[in-house]
């Protein structure tokens, strides 16, 4: 019966919605964090098409220390395992500890260099 507030329904529903909320809260903070990392790459590294892995741990380091960022990376391995994941959703290209974060500028960059006249620089 669910008009009465101690009812055995009443507690199996507010324990699945407990459970619910959690398994959301988990999934937004994992969401939220890569958010957060993917918005750093491209704050710190505006107009740049390709950095390599070792330049970004630098720099996160640095802005941990100035408490400059709110991101927290305990191992590098952590960050490698979130640049997987914005690799995974598209939102970044990371190759063998390179990150391109503008796909299309370093193809146009590439291509230009590859097929440009021997003459032209």
């Amino acid at each position: 019966d669910c008009r009465q507030s101690n009812s055995w329904d009443i507690a199996k529903l507010a324990d699945a919605m407990k459970e619910s909320c959690d398994d959301l809260r988990k999934q937004f903070a994992v969401v939220y964090h890569l958010h957060q990392l993917f918005t750093f790459l491209l704050e710190k590294f505006s107009g740049i098409s390709a950095v390599r892995f070792e330049q970004v741990l630098k720099t996160i380091e640095a802005s941990l220390e100035t408490n400059a960022t709110l991101l927290a990376f305990s191992q590098a391995d952590d960050l490698n395992s979130d640049l997987c994941e914005l690799n995974n959703r598209g939102n970044i290209l990371y190759l063998k500890r390179w990150i391109i974060l503008d796909q299309a500028a370093l193809l146009t960059e590439v291509n230009g260099v590859l097929f440009a006249p021997e003459h032209f620089k």
